[in-house]
């Protein structure tokens, strides 16, 4: 496996532990960033705050202005069994109660987007003036993304 890794621990209390993150500077599509993170005891992370999104997006922020949607990070949520439903569901299985859909999205566009992505930069210099940052859009899961968060439930 080329490219580089980090692991940081994060708490969602001071006495209880959430678990490890995991995050990849690897381009890579979304099953193999998958595969990747059960290699590594976990899922492709998914979000169940804005907290829990902030800190994802800061995670992977790369610090680069993007130019396409593969500059942008891999989340865990996908159509599973796209066409027999249309549901979105966390690779981890947990509940999906929480969304931060970009403007006009999710849009299937083509009839083949059915993986999440992360816009964690930004387009220009200032992130308030775009209004997709940090937030997620549809996105085919053949697609080469530049980084991808992995989440682990508990510490092993």
């Amino acid at each position: 496996m080329n490219g580089r890794f980090h692991l940081i621990l994060f708490t969602d209390s001071p006495t209880r532990r959430k678990g490890p993150a995991l995050w990849f500077f690897l381009w890579s599509n979304f099953d193999n960033a998958e595969n990747i993170c059960k290699g590594n005891g976990g899922h492709l992370a998914s979000i169940h705050s804005l907290e829990e999104n902030n800190f994802v997006a800061a995670l992977a922020m790369s610090g680069m202005t993007y130019t396409n949607s593969a500059d942008m990070t891999w989340i865990g949520l996908k159509q599973m069994t796209y066409p027999t439903s249309k549901e979105w569901t966390w690779t981890d299985g947990s509940p999906v109660d929480y969304l931060f859909w970009a403007p006009t999205q999710p849009d299937d566009a083509g009839g083949s987007e059915h993986c999440v992505q992360i816009y964690s930069d930004h387009f220009g210099k200032d992130p308030a003036k775009d209004g997709n940052y940090q937030r997620w859009n549809d996105i085919p899961c053949a697609t080469n993304m530049r980084t991808f968060v992995c989440k682990k439930t508990s510490l092993q």
